[in-house]
């Protein structure tokens, strides 16, 4: 079964820390509890101990137009993964890449975005 990749809420604190702001219809709440709701919140319109909880494509969205952030993830054989970011201001920069094998496509979209929001905003 296919489902929707959510950020984890370590990933979702720090996405608030560095002002995404985006419609979200998920969030996490103080004790890491996800909950999903019908209706759309801002980091700004939710209680300021939540989380928004956007999907992990969504988040890079949020990197790749807000912070000139684009991670790409590239497969390797035995269906394992690995990242790389890139400034678009520059796209000959490449700023960070994975030193290690990922298991998963969303586990390595996971690390990128943790590494971007970490390290270079």
């Amino acid at each position: 079964m296919i489902k929707e990749a959510y950020v984890s809420f370590e990933v979702a604190k720090l996405l608030k820390e560095k002002g995404f702001n985006e419609l979200c219809t998920a969030k996490y709440c103080t004790d890491g509890r996800f909950d999903r709701s019908f209706y759309y919140y801002k980091n700004s319109e939710i209680n300021k101990d939540a989380y928004n909880a956007p999907t992990q494509q969504l988040a890079m969205q949020w990197l790749r137009e807000v912070q000139y952030l684009w991670i790409d993830i590239d497969p390797l054989t035995n269906h394992k993964w690995t990242w790389s970011i890139w400034f678009m201001n520059d796209p000959k920069l490449k700023t960070g890449e994975s030193s290690q094998v990922i298991s998963t496509y969303e586990e390595a979209c996971e690390a990128a975005i943790k590494y971007c929001l970490t390290n270079l905003i």
